[in-house]
């Protein structure tokens, strides 16, 4: 199946970029444990010319977090360090890969950001819903505190 190219405005791409960034920042310390066997898109290093490749990657190996970037289709990819040294550098998966392989992370994802749901894609979109609510809201009550400012100055429209 063709993957779908979404076209994201300059401001949605920003957006998105924030919040892979909270994501990763947040969680940057907290080890996913990979529950089932998957052939995953791995990143080797510098001195292997920053190749990837596709290798497997076994239940109960744990990952860290480390980056994240908006890929060409749209969609956020996530990188993940090996806990244990590997021939590779990073894992780099897309949300939907995620949900496949560390099933728990959406639900930590959810906790951390106080929004409801336990797929990851889902998680991903709630985060980003909740966002944009709290910056309304910011901009709501800048705009209340301005206009409380002008009505409790007793010189304001005296010249």
């Amino acid at each position: 199946m063709a993957r779908r190219k979404v076209t994201l405005t300059e401001e949605e791409r920003k957006l998105r970029e924030e919040i892979g960034s909270q994501i990763v920042e947040k969680l940057k310390e907290q080890s996913f444990e990979c529950e089932s066997l998957y052939k995953a898109t791995v990143k080797y290093g510098e001195e292997e010319g920053n190749r990837f490749r596709k290798k497997e990657i076994i239940p109960g190996w744990e990952f860290f977090l480390s980056y994240h970037y908006l890929g060409a289709a749209g969609q956020m990819i996530f990188g993940l360090m090996p806990e244990d040294d590997q021939e590779y550098e990073f894992v780099e998966m897309n949300a939907k890969e995620l949900d496949q392989v560390f099933p728990l992370m959406g639900s930590k994802i959810a906790e951390t950001f106080g929004v409801k749901g336990e797929k990851l894609p889902e998680v991903i979109e709630n985060v980003i819903a909740k966002h944009v609510e709290d910056q309304l809201m910011a901009a709501a009550r800048e705009r209340e505190a301005a206009i409380a400012a002008y009505e409790d100055n007793p010189e304001f429209g005296m010249f």
